[in-house]
């Protein structure tokens, strides 16, 4: 159990480690990325909400179903 947890957690420090070095060095560009997008996301999970409300997400989904070519309808089906 030991080295299965030091399986799991080396990789997952050296990836947070590795992108806060990464993040400082761009924190201006992601600040203004983050601005603009947490409107959006806000926006966007209002959108899906009003979908889920009404029932429109069926009828989107439906259509997306019937335009959809078999083999992809078979893959994610059989996942």
């Amino acid at each position: 159990m030991l080295m299965f947890g030091l399986g799991a957690v080396i990789p997952v420090l050296v990836v947070a480690y590795g992108s806060r070095r990464a993040i400082l060095g761009r924190s201006q560009g992601l600040a203004r990325l983050a601005a603009g997008g947490k409107p959006a996301m806000g926006a966007l999970l209002v959108l899906v909400g009003a979908l889920a409300f009404t029932g429109a997400d069926k009828a989107i989904e439906t259509w997306l179903v019937d335009h959809m070519p078999a083999w992809l309808i078979a893959l994610t089906t059989a996942v």
